[in-house]
């Protein structure tokens, strides 16, 4: 994931394998969801628009689930 710290306006997601139907949800520090898309393959892009504060990103497809912390400045 790049850019970490981000100006919250693109996030760039770099997968280890090629996934089908991954989904990403990034959530604010009081748990609620802030974002939330669909995507296919290993490398992807996001208008995310989010303001200054830190931020969880959770990826999750069939054969895998991990949670980053993102900053935005």
């Amino acid at each position: 994931m790049d850019p970490n710290p981000s100006n919250g306006s693109i996030l760039h997601l770099d997968l280890p394998v090629a996934m089908d139907d991954a989904k990403v949800t990034i959530y604010n520090t009081l748990g609620s969801v802030v974002f939330t898309t669909s995507i296919n393959g290993n490398r992807t892009s996001l208008e995310t628009n989010l303001s200054a504060g830190a931020y969880l990103v959770e990826v999750t497809g069939a054969n895998m689930s991990n949670t980053l912390m993102l900053t935005v400045k």
